[in-house]
């Protein structure tokens, strides 16, 4: 009993007994255990978390980088365009320029060449169309 209250005198009557170490440090391991599931768990919900998110970004950009070219080739056409219409209203100005042209000359009683030859008519419509440097076709 001498040693029993000396063990209670020195402070050692608080530790557990030897029996009930190996219990404490399989207490631990089960915690740490629990603890590393528990870590693992959360990486993989925030693994999965980026992963959607990911994908999710991949279709945004999927869908900008159609959008993008389907703009470049709307601005495609409407330089195509913009260009074919200088060529029209060019050749819309010409041909305006080409009726004053004519309807002075018709005023001022000048024949013109296609008053000419509309009055020369032996040669008939042939005679236009190759004034016109239109083609016919044969027999006709």
């Amino acid at each position: 009993m001498a040693t029993a209250a000396k063990r209670k005198a020195g402070g050692e009557a608080g530790k557990p007994a030897r029996g009930s170490s190996s219990d404490e440090l399989a207490l631990l391991r089960k915690e740490v255990e629990g603890a590393e599931a528990k870590k693992t768990r959360a990486i993989n919900r925030a693994t999965k978390a980026l992963r959607v998110e990911n994908e999710e970004l991949e279709a945004h950009l999927t869908h900008a980088v159609k959008e993008i070219g389907h703009l470049r080739f709307v601005l495609e056409k409407v330089v195509s365009l913009e260009s074919e219409l200088r060529s029209r209203d060019q050749e819309i100005q010409r041909l305006k320029d080409e009726i004053v042209r004519l309807e002075a000359a018709v005023a001022s009683g000048r024949p013109t060449a296609l008053a000419a030859a509309a009055a020369a008519g032996s040669t008939g419509s042939r005679g236009m169309d190759a004034l016109l440097g239109r083609k016919r076709a044969p027999g006709s």
